[in-house]
């Protein structure tokens, strides 16, 4: 039955529809004395009603409409009974009894639940957004409770959900399952048409997923719930359905069903943005903020989430109500939300993950170094950057032609110092060379910024102008460190001469806060550019191309901050007056384009990214032509959209197009050149082309270092990159070489971790050590990363629980085992919380077995054994796996009959399942240990009857343990590098207590001569 929506002035969750006004009956019913009815559907009536005995309380009785005791209708009745009879949860209302009247009207009476709608309950309150989602959170408890009883309530609404507060606490309860659906039976529980008056359609149109728009409803699952709480959502966040009521109100009932099938919902915050003012106005009021900040707030992650409820096909909702209540709860903690695009950081998250140690390692590390140096990388070649390297290339020409009848004409020693700079060079020969043309006219430009020093050329502000031109040259080339000295010198002359606000000193400002930007520190930049562009502004017309440039300048300063929503708001602006001033076709237009593309895109809107792009691109080629700079920046930024929404076909040729004519146009060490093959390279190794990928970068990080320097942000990124891949390709000395130079490189002058750069460094650093096996390397570097993940993000964020876990993991294996415990005690006491901490639980027992611990890891053991069959039925692998961990564990506290049990089904299963695998040795070896050490055990109790029977136990051990050294060792380049010797040293160590228990010296001396040899390699 539908709830109508309270009056202001009404107290409870229901009311009389004044249609049907329903009569007080007489008398009462059983033990219930009617009061006064509180609302009707088409089902029947609810009344509110004292019971007076055995104990006096108000309830609600829901009572069969007299005259309509159909079959169809008295089943559903039914149904609803026995749907809330199995129900015990604080959020939904509980049936209280049930019984049929003289006349034979059933009725059932339940908890009066006293309070509003969830809507109206959360407006009247002016509840924030986080405060409506916790109320949604426990809606969320209600509806899973319900499906884990077989329920599909089908009705879901905020009308059908109650809110009251309780100890000052919003407490809400989800009512009226009349269209409930009971899982277990194969047809719905009625077919009785809905308000709709279709076929067997049911539900509420404005809430109704797409499959229950079906005209055959049969196939519906919890998944519809989920969808309806999807839209609840969307209404508690922006006061609005996804589809409202002018999208319903058709004169064709069919049309509005196969809207609602057809029906793809937009982010709540594009809904939100497309408000008007007095509505936008009256939303934010109700939710105690502002309309930017309550943007900003919707952004990414409550979009992600909304969207993720309300995909149109089902198998793309989350799977269960718990999974989309985790989300919400994960994004109020600030912690990680499954709900997102298939980005390329995400997908990149698991192609790194290559075995089960390095997963440890590595989880953290491929998450975060991608979405560090993603800005940086897919960033640095933007058509901004083509933008103003065509005006600097035309300054470079000017220069190089410079003559006495030009600005400096008066001059001679600044014709001398100018003609110096071209002078000698043959393009021809420099293209012979060692040293790139770019860097020979860098080096050359900064030696004419001395000479200009040395030489007191001319006037002053004359020497500034042309020391301003020089730095804008150096920019155009790629060397924003000596443009930006070259840019303060200018500053300080025309600040001194001119004053702060005149347009020479105020282009200067603004060169030093691009080169800032340029050298990877925005937010040194952005004061500055917000003051320029303010006196721009304030002295020069609104449509001025100064101001236009500020706008871009700033814009792209606050997009390197990650201030995002500010930035998409000035490059709108920008974008707008750049049309106006320019035209549509003009470069510049088409570069704003480009930037509001590329900042839509760092907030996750890849869909509006990708038609900014694909028209900035198809305008480019059409009026620009196919080498222009713009044209081939829009290409490189669509290529980059295109990866991130999972289109690798076009991104890949997009990528392989940009560079092959940037190699043609521009040459190999033109830094766009360079760029985009940093581009292409970190692409090929995303899509499994490592081989290629790993040339390019080895080849592009040497240009950029012999071009640009070690210290330039082009060369880390390159660099950093590079390691990243290496290590998500399995080659992790290569990757730890590579980390080990960006390390040294990003902290020369001290060892303190403060830029996010260098955290990701060290974290890369600290893993692919890791994966060398160099521990004691590794674990100072990750208490580095502990203590600023800590201060940064507290300590029960997940990433902070990753790295515990990374370091608890290598103190154990460095004989550390009490530490260990209790860092991993506190990892998989997270697990509630973070169900993928979980695996860590396993790490954690063999902490207490190393420390000594044993009643601990066997009460853990008890209990893995028996979840590890239940979990891996079905995947006799990962049970081998599994139980090869429990037997090692077993072997380690002296369990030696369990586990020679345990590892003897691993065993068999390897041995049937991967054969030729090292793991299968891996466990022969093992397992001939528990065989040994059960014999050690049982000697004590060692009779002459019992010798032939230890003997062949001795013969069956010896079988094993030397077939598992000689696999073992045979395969060990198989073997990941980080265990590698000790798996090895392991298996000798057994084969050596044998030689001690069989007094066999020979065979000792042997093993322990090949163990020697061993450790010392």
């Amino acid at each position: 039955m539908e709830l109508p929506e309270l009056a202001p002035t009404e107290s409870i969750g229901l009311t009389e529809t004044g249609r049907h006004q329903v009569q007080n009956p007489k008398g009462s019913l059983g033990p219930y004395r009617l009061v006064k009815c509180l609302g009707e559907g088409g089902m029947g009536s609810v009344w509110e009603a004292e019971q007076v005995e055995p104990v006096r309380r108000k309830v609600a009785l829901k009572l069969i409409k007299a005259g309509l005791v159909s079959g169809d209708l008295l089943a559903r009745f039914e149904a609803e009974r026995q749907v809330l009879a199995v129900m015990d949860h604080p959020n939904v209302a509980k049936i209280l009894d049930a019984g049929t009247t003289a006349a034979g009207q059933p009725w059932f009476a339940m908890e009066l639940v006293q309070g509003l709608t969830l809507s109206r309950f959360c407006d009247r309150q002016r509840l924030t957004i986080r405060d409506r989602l916790q109320v949604f959170l426990q809606v969320c408890a209600g509806v899973q409770h319900a499906h884990q009883k077989g329920i599909v309530h089908r009705d879901l609404k905020p009308g059908n959900i109650i809110v009251a507060a309780v100890d000052g606490k919003p407490v809400p309860k989800v009512i009226d399952f009349g269209l409930a659906k009971v899982l277990q039976s194969a047809e719905p529980v009625t077919a009785e048409p809905s308000q709709t008056g279709i076929g067997v359609v049911l539900g509420t149109l404005k809430y109704m997923s797409p499959e229950q728009a079906r005209l055959d409803t049969r196939d519906i699952d919890t998944r519809t719930d989920i969808f309806s709480l999807g839209v609840i959502l969307h209404e508690l966040l922006i006061g609005r359905t996804p589809l409202d009521e002018a999208s319903i109100r058709a004169d064709d009932p069919l049309a509005v069903l196969q809207r609602i099938r057809d029906f793809d919902a937009a982010r709540p915050s594009d809904v939100l943005r497309r408000l008007t003012p007095e509505a936008c106005r009256a939303l934010v009021e109700r939710r105690q903020t502002e309309a930017r900040w309550l943007a900003q707030e919707l952004a990414r992650e409550l979009d992600w989430i909304v969207l993720k409820s309300l995909e149109n096909d089902r198998n793309g909702r989350y799977d269960t109500v718990a999974g989309l209540q985790r989300d919400v709860a994960h994004y109020l903690a600030d912690e990680p939300v499954e709900a997102r695009p298939q980005s390329a950081l995400y997908r990149y998250r698991k192609f790194a993950r290559k075995n089960r140690i390095l997963v440890v390692a590595s989880a953290l590390v491929a998450l975060t170094f991608l979405a560090g140096l993603a800005g940086t990388t897919w960033g640095l070649f933007s058509a901004r950057t083509a933008w103003r390297s065509e005006s600097r290339r035309a300054n470079a020409e000017r220069l190089a032609n410079l003559t006495a009848q030009q600005r400096l004409g008066q001059i001679e020693k600044g014709n001398q110092v100018l003609a110096g700079i071209f002078r000698d060079l043959d393009i021809v020969q420099s293209r012979l060379g060692d040293e790139p043309l770019e860097a020979m006219l860098a080096s050359r430009l900064v030696k004419a910024g001395e000479q200009i020093d040395a030489e007191l050329v001319g006037d002053p502000l004359v020497t500034a102008s042309l020391k301003h031109q020089l730095g804008e040259s150096l920019v155009s080339l790629g060397f924003p460190a000596p443009a930006e000295e070259l840019f303060r010198k200018a500053y300080l002359t025309r600040v001194e001469r001119l004053g702060n606000d005149h347009p020479d000193s105020l282009s200067s400002e603004s060169g030093i806060a691009e080169a800032e930007c340029l050298q990877g520190e925005p937010q040194n930049a952005v004061p500055a550019l917000e003051r320029v562009l303010a006196v721009r502004r304030a002295s020069l017309a609104r449509n001025d191309p100064l101001v236009l440039q500020s706008l871009n300048n700033l814009a792209n300063g606050l997009r390197a901050t990650g201030t995002l929503d500010r930035a998409i708001e000035m490059f709108e602006v920008a974008l707008a007056l750049s049309r106006e001033i320019h035209g549509d076709s003009d470069y510049r237009t088409i570069t704003s384009l480009n930037n509001l593309a590329l900042a839509r895109q760092a907030k996750g809107e890849l869909s509006e990214t990708i038609n900014l792009l694909k028209k900035a691109l198809e305008t480019a080629e059409l009026h620009l032509g196919p080498v222009h700079p713009v044209t081939l920046g829009s290409m490189n930024n669509l290529a980059i959209a295109y990866r991130e929404t999972g289109e690798l076909k076009q991104a890949g040729d997009l990528l392989e197009k940009c560079l092959a004519t940037l190699t043609e146009k521009r040459g190999d060490f033109h830094i766009d050149t360079l760029r985009s093959a940093s581009n292409l390279a970190e692409f090929l190794c995303f899509v499994g082309q490592r081989e290629r990928g790993l040339a390019i970068f080895d080849v592009t990080w040497n240009r950029l270092n012999s071009r640009s320097g070690p210290g330039n942000p082009d060369t880390r990124s390159c660099l950093g990159n590079y390691a990243h891949a290496a290590f998500a390709g399995g080659d992790v000395v290569r990757a730890a070489e590579l980390y080990q130079a960006l390390h040294e490189e990003l902290f020369r002058d001290s060892d303190r971790v403060e830029t996010e750069e260098q955290l990701l460094c060290v974290q890369g650093l600290a893993s692919s050590q890791w994966g060398c096996g160099q521990l004691a390397l590794a674990e100072p570097h990750y208490e580095r990363c502990l203590v600023v993940q800590e201060k940064r993000l507290g300590r029960g964020h997940f990433e902070v629980l990753s790295t515990i876990a990374s370091l608890g993991v290598i103190k154990r294996e460095l004989g550390k085992a009490n530490e260990a415990v209790i860092l991993l005690r506190e990892v998989v006491a997270a697990a509630s919380r973070f169900p993928q901490l979980r695996a860590f639980r396993q790490e954690l027992r063999s902490a207490c077995v190393k420390a000594g611990q044993f009643e601990e890891a066997r009460t853990m053991l008890e209990e893995d054994l028996p979840a590890a069959r239940r979990q891996f039925a079905r995947e006799p692998v990962e049970l081998a796996a599994a139980l090869h961990a429990i037997g090692l564990d077993q072997v380690g506290i002296g369990d030696y009959g369990p586990a020679e049990s345990v590892l003897r089904t691993s065993y068999d299963i390897r041995l049937e399942r991967i054969p030729d695998d090292w793991r299968t040795f891996n466990t022969a070896s093992l397992l001939g240990e528990a065989m040994l050490g059960r014999v050690m055990m049982n000697d004590a109790n060692l009779d002459e009857t019992s010798m032939p029977q230890r003997d062949e136990q001795l013969a069956n051990a010896e079988k094993l343990l030397e077939a598992g050294y000689r696999g073992l060792a045979t395969r060990s380049e198989k073997i990941p590098l980080v265990s590698r010797r000790d798996r090895l040293v392991q298996a000798i160590d057994r084969l050596i207590r044998f030689a001690e228990l069989s007094n066999d010296t020979d065979q000792l001396q042997k093993w322990q001569a090949l163990k020697a040899e061993l450790q010392s390699n």
